[in-house]
């Protein structure tokens, strides 16, 4: 999805930078519509091509900020709420952050795995799989460019 957008704004921005004095400049240049159609379809291939080619090995999406995909809000939101919480166990207070950070007392035997380990794990888990979705991708991008008339 993001592609997706990232390829509209790209096609939006190089269309609206240009002044409308060079559009209708290339537009009384002599070339037949068929060929304005051909370059354009073109220069959508290269940036499909180089887009495709960027997201799609690894870290592709995770170590780009542009592109990396986080946790949604509502469950950034959550984590954080339970965070803030905290409760009795045994006599002992936990907090929320205590467990998300992972918590371990030994005089009671509780060992805690981090949840931030497992978030981690999880966005990580979520951008691999739009680098893999990147591969196939292109081929479908190229197919709707293709078609374009």
């Amino acid at each position: 999805m993001r592609l997706i957008s990232s390829l509209l704004i790209a096609g939006t921005l190089m269309l609206t930078s240009c002044e409308t004095d060079s559009i209708d400049e290339f537009l009384n240049s002599g070339l037949s519509e068929a060929e304005i159609t051909e370059g354009l379809k073109e220069a959508l291939k290269v940036g499909t091509d180089t887009a495709t080619k960027i997201l799609s090995v690894k870290d592709g999406y995770l170590k780009d900020q542009a592109v990396k995909i986080l946790l949604p809000d509502e469950v950034q939101s959550s984590i954080s709420n339970f965070k803030s919480k905290s409760f009795k166990v045994l006599g002992i207070t936990v907090t929320g952050e205590m467990l998300y950070e992972g918590y371990q007392n030994n005089l009671l035997g509780i060992n805690i795995e981090s949840l931030k380990g497992k978030e981690d794990d999880l966005i990580v888990g979520i951008n691999r799989a739009a680098e893999d979705a990147a591969k196939t991708a292109g081929p479908i991008f190229l197919d709707a460019i293709l078609d374009i008339t």
